[in-house]
């Protein structure tokens, strides 16, 4: 019985070292929520429907005066650039 006692507490220690959990890490609060992102005066991130080319939309806007920054394809259909 002590043996087998021994065996089980070896393994639960081995357990908490190896993820790094600790006790206080049981009432620590979670991590904060991040916040929005703050306000850039003159930037903005444009969203176009689905479907439209949004690189050629950003070339047009590029012809017209604006700056692009990046053009997005996946997350999103769109750019960012300053106006």
């Amino acid at each position: 019985m002590r043996k087998r006692l021994v065996g089980v507490v070896a393994v639960l220690v081995s357990s908490i070292v190896a993820f790094g959990a600790s006790p206080a890490d049981a009432g620590s609060p979670p991590p904060a929520a991040p916040r929005a992102g703050q306000v850039v005066p003159g930037q903005f991130i444009i969203t176009l429907q689905p479907g439209t080319d949004a690189r050629q939309v950003a070339a047009e806007y590029g012809r017209n005066g604006a700056s692009v920054d990046h053009v997005y394809d996946a997350a999103l259909n769109g750019f960012a650039g300053r106006m």
